[in-house]
């Protein structure tokens, strides 16, 4: 008898373990172990030590972030890591406080300002265009059939929508209140696009047409002290910060309407400061006492 030849097998492939990118206080980048949280390669300098730093994210192995408060004599700006070769790139914005950043997909980087929006080249952050205003949100990029607009609130309480020239396309004022945060959008299955915003004590809801134009659709029921919302699977989750005195409420709400769908009720023992998150199948709540709750979801009903 001849012995069968053993059966060809391949070489098993090397797996890069899951990173996490985090920014210690002496302003190094560090890239972690998902699983051990130990250091994958050395730290590389980013920022100057302890700089106030805001929207850590990282877009296509390069590491941004916002400078703000001219904290640790770091500038305000923007600033970009290269993870190939850990070159920096900075835009310093002077007197200009950063409050949040956004990518539109051609690259480029929005960054509002409370003196203006300005938008950057990526990784070089070289300016490309800018247009004046007091923002306080973040920007939202989002398409509308074939046309990118970038969406931002001003300190006067205004909703408004830029195109990728920043030019104004719309402009809403509603009710009284301040913007909080940023802003959460979505298409439903018709096509429509929504953008929901907190203001005051309450979520707003706003549809916006082809050119960008926008209309006020509904107001939700008071939240006191409204997050920033979310939408997950076409539901809109906000969250009742709560206060001292007054524990934190998680809602949904239909996207179509505003009304309420759920609520955490008495669930939530203590007032939150952070925002909401979503992944998982769960929204997370994390509040002051260092708990962190996780809510389940479904398909949105009616």
């Amino acid at each position: 008898m001849t012995q069968a030849a053993p059966v060809p097998t391949l070489p098993r492939p090397r797996r890069t373990p899951a990173t996490v990118y985090a920014l210690s206080s002496d302003g190094l980048l560090h890239v972690l172990n998902q699983h051990t949280g130990e250091d994958v390669v050395p730290a590389a300098r980013f920022v100057r030590a302890n700089a106030k730093v805001r929207d850590l994210m990282w877009v296509n192995n390069v590491i941004y972030a916002a400078t703000v408060d001219n904290c640790g004599g770091a500038p305000n700006g923007v600033w970009a890591l290269d993870l190939a070769d850990n070159m920096v790139y900075e835009y310093k914005t002077g007197d200009a406080m950063v409050v949040g950043l956004a990518f539109g997909s051609d690259g480029t980087l929005y960054a509002s300002t409370d003196k203006g929006m300005l938008a950057l080249e990526q990784k070089t952050l070289k300016l490309k265009l800018q247009r004046d205003g007091s923002y306080v949100t973040a920007p939202a990029v989002f398409r509308i059939g074939e046309k990118e607009f970038i969406a931002a609130g001003n300190e006067h309480g205004h909703v408004l929508v830029l195109d990728t020239a920043l030019e104004l396309a719309g402009n809403v004022h509603v009710g009284d209140g301040k913007l909080a945060g940023a802003f959460a959008t979505w298409e439903d299955a018709d096509k429509v696009r929504w953008i929901l915003v907190a203001k005051g004590n309450n979520i707003q809801a706003y549809k916006a047409g082809a050119t960008g134009a926008i209309e006020l659709a509904w107001t939700s029921r008071e939240i006191v002290s409204a997050a920033p919302p979310i939408v997950v699977n076409g539901v809109v989750f906000a969250l009742a910060s709560g206060s001292r005195t007054t524990p934190a409420v998680l809602y949904a709400l239909n996207i179509a309407s505003g009304k309420e769908l759920w609520s955490s009720g008495k669930t939530i023992a203590g007032y939150s400061t952070s925002a909401l998150a979503a992944g998982a199948s769960k929204i997370y709540v994390g509040t002051h006492d260092g708990m962190l709750y996780a809510f389940g979801y479904t398909l949105p009903r009616d």
